[in-house]
């Protein structure tokens, strides 16, 4: 068996006469989806080639009917759209291949995980408030990462800043027990400074520091930790 390479070339197409019929009514847009696909194209330009199946002197899209859409109400606002843009031509048997294709060009098989953006969010310096009105992720609540995943963290950092120990000062058991409280009541931020796998190891590690230390006040406020990762991992699946 031999996987076989259909695409047949590259080029620019007259995307205002493209056909558009393979992929008509399969898939709806809400408006708050359509104004960010706008935004994006506005900001970033025109990133991502069509894909075109030319059959008897004529050209079938088999995806992007909601980026022509968006660049002709874009055209309306005053906005200059190239005339040709580029396109990748793929062979297809036929009309029915071609429709095929075009499910498999609408299929997403990985998902993106709150944990997994705040990770690359984070690891690439990205500014939430930057990309949040550009990006649709399939099956992802933006509002719920925004609540879970910044805003808390925002919280966070100002707990952190709030019970800092001044320079040089050593803190007491009972410093450290209420820090402690302090933590266990705004728990929820704690978990979204580590993904999934840190943070396991990071239970470890501090299980290792209350055996040593003996601070109980510590050890329930880890308690409630530990059950709030797992209600939010449920959440997550439960969508």
């Amino acid at each position: 068996m031999e996987i076989r390479v259909d695409v047949e070339r590259m080029g620019f197409v007259d995307w205002q006469t493209l056909d558009f019929s393979l992929n008509e009514g399969l898939k709806e847009i809400s408006e708050s989806s359509f104004q960010k696909l706008k935004q994006s194209l506005i900001e970033k330009g025109f990133i991502q080639p069509l894909f075109v199946w030319e059959s008897k002197n004529k050209i079938f899209c088999l995806d992007g009917r909601y980026r022509k859409l968006t660049l002709e109400n874009l055209i309306q606002d005053g906005v200059t759209v190239p005339e040709a843009l580029p396109a990748v031509f793929i062979k297809c048997k036929n009309r029915k291949d071609a429709q095929e294709k075009v499910l498999l060009y609408s299929s997403i098989y990985a998902k993106v995980t709150d944990e997994g953006l705040y990770k690359f969010s984070f690891d690439g310096g990205l500014d939430f408030e930057r990309f949040k009105n550009i990006v649709e992720l399939p099956n992802f609540s933006m509002s719920f990462y925004e609540k879970g995943y910044i805003c808390d963290n925002h919280n966070s950092e100002q707990v952190q800043n709030e019970t800092k120990t001044p320079e040089g000062v050593t803190p007491t058991k009972k410093d450290k027990e209420q820090s402690v409280q302090h933590g266990d009541i705004a728990g929820r931020q704690f978990i979204v400074m580590f993904h999934a796998k840190d943070f396991e190891e990071f239970i470890k590690r501090m299980d290792a520091v209350l055996l040593e230390s003996n601070l109980q006040t510590y050890a329930d406020g880890l308690q409630y930790l530990l059950s709030l990762h797992e209600s939010i991992k449920r959440d997550v699946v439960n969508g």
